[in-house]
């Protein structure tokens, strides 16, 4: 175990020209720090961008760690304590070198225009990496910081750096930039970690060099950092969002109206105004009752306590006054505002005028009423003129039959007066209108029997 570590210790040293004690946390778990030395061997360390520049850029974005480790010990590294990204052929800079990069000011917001107008200037894809301290470097270690912070503006950035430097530089860029926040987060949660001998004998004897080490004002939490830098742009979209909220509410044909749990009235839009007549100014601070009629005020009560136990109220039909105390039909919606702890405050209504749908549903309603009289009336009429016809029917049916009963009656009564004419008096001759005898029978009675078989057709008369 202990040649593996001192082997390990060697590779190490001899990369960097020292043993940085950042390799030397967690001895318990020597697999670790191994993975961690190879993550730091292909993100950083043979990462085919120049060493200065990969030097100098991890200098530039340690100044936002709260922890002052990596800064002094890569600050170590390009003024000779060390060997600058692991390569002993760069040229170390001077102290005073370094103070100028550390000092450089961060330019965020509309500051940060400049560095994007002059990589939009630059031809792109660049050739080579920029040189140190020239104003394409200072452009670029910008775009970065704001890149691995994630700012309001890290996307832009991002975007201007593609362009500037090609799609497999960018790669190898933020390659780098997640092994910085790796060595970052390392340092941060082993606070244990301290400076090496030579780092604190460079601090002890160059006092600018110490004072930006150590007293850099940008040498904050980047979470909390990335948090600060948003919050003008969060105020802004949420300023630009209330405002159109507001916007909407104003020009809503429908009357929005808030108040508190006890009835006064907060907030009252243009749709307000126009539908009960009331100015804001007339109503805000007001009781809600003020556009309630009296015959009304216990739905308020009811409406309230509900609000209350968090229910929505929709489509509620009601009756409420307009300033010029003409009653007004109208539909609420009720929904409870809640603080930011969820507590119900208030309610907010919608109202809406439905005063031309109420005379339709009455015009209707009455419609449907004459309708259905006069319905009734016809049934009744036809019921009655039905019952007059049957009546009527009845009287002829009855007529008629008496007076098939009278025709037979008549028929009867000459029957039987002719049966009774033809005994007493004989047989009158059809022919030559002679009376033959009634109860003798003549010759002449028998040729007028005799006749009127001829004139059926049965027997001939001989002459």
């Amino acid at each position: 175990m202990g040649n593996a570590a001192s082997d390990f210790e060697n590779r190490v040293k001899e990369r960097f020209g020292v043993l940085p004690n950042f390799f030397r946390l967690a001895p318990e778990t020597p697999e670790i720090i191994e993975k961690l030395w190879g993550f730091a061997e292909a993100a950083y360390l043979d990462n085919p961008l120049p060493s200065v520049f990969k030097e100098r850029l991890f200098v530039h974005l340690s100044r936002f760690c709260a922890v002052r480790y990596c800064i002094a010990r890569h600050v170590g590294f390009l003024i000779g304590l060390g060997h600058p990204a692991g390569d002993p052929t760069v040229r170390t800079q001077s102290a005073a070198d370094v103070v100028q990069l550390l000092r450089r000011p961060f330019p965020r917001g509309q500051e940060l225009q400049s560095c994007l107008s002059l990589c939009a200037a630059c031809p792109a894809p660049i050739v080579e990496m920029p040189t140190a301290d020239t104003p394409m470097e200072d452009a670029i270690f910008v775009l970065a910081g704001h890149v691995f912070l994630k700012t309001s503006d890290y996307l832009l950035c991002l975007d201007v750096l593609a362009r500037l430097l090609g799609p497999v530089r960018l790669q190898y860029l933020l390659l780098l930039l997640a092994f910085v926040r790796a060595a970052h987060y390392w340092t941060e949660t082993h606070p244990e970690v301290a400076f090496e001998d030579d780092i604190n004998k460079l601090v002890a004897t160059n006092e600018a060099l110490a004072d930006c080490i150590l007293n850099d004002p940008e040498a904050k939490d980047t979470v909390s950092q990335s948090l600060l830098d948003e919050l003008p742009a969060l105020r802004l979209k949420a300023d630009r969002a209330i405002g159109l909220l507001a916007a909407i509410v104003d020009s809503s044909d429908d009357a929005i109206v808030s108040k508190t749990l006890e009835g006064i009235i907060t907030s009252w839009n243009a749709g307000a105004e126009g539908l009960f007549g009331y100015t804001a100014s007339e109503a805000v601070g007001q009781h809600v009752s003020l556009i309630i009629p009296a015959n009304r005020r216990d739905e308020e009560t009811v409406i309230i306590e509900r609000i209350k136990r968090g229910e929505r109220i929709e489509h509620f039909d009601t009756v409420r006054i307009r300033k010029d105390k003409r009653p007004l039909d109208i539909s609420l919606t009720i929904s409870p505002v809640r603080d930011a702890s969820g507590k119900v405050v208030g309610a907010s209504k919608i109202a809406r005028d439905i005063t031309q749908r109420k005379r339709i549903e009455r015009e209707l309603r009455e419609g449907e009423e004459r309708y259905r009289t006069l319905a009734d009336a016809l049934d009744t009429q036809v019921q009655f003129r039905t019952r007059e016809l049957e009546r009527r029917n009845s009287d002829l049916r009855e007529l008629s039959s008496r007076l098939l009963e009278s025709q037979d009656a008549e028929r009867r009564h000459i029957t039987r007066t002719s049966r009774q004419r033809g005994t007493d008096f004989g047989c009158i001759d059809s022919a030559t209108g002679a009376v033959c005898g009634g109860r003798r029978r003549t010759r002449r009675s028998a040729a007028c029997q005799a006749s009127r078989r001829d004139r059926t057709g049965r027997t001939a008369i001989e002459p």
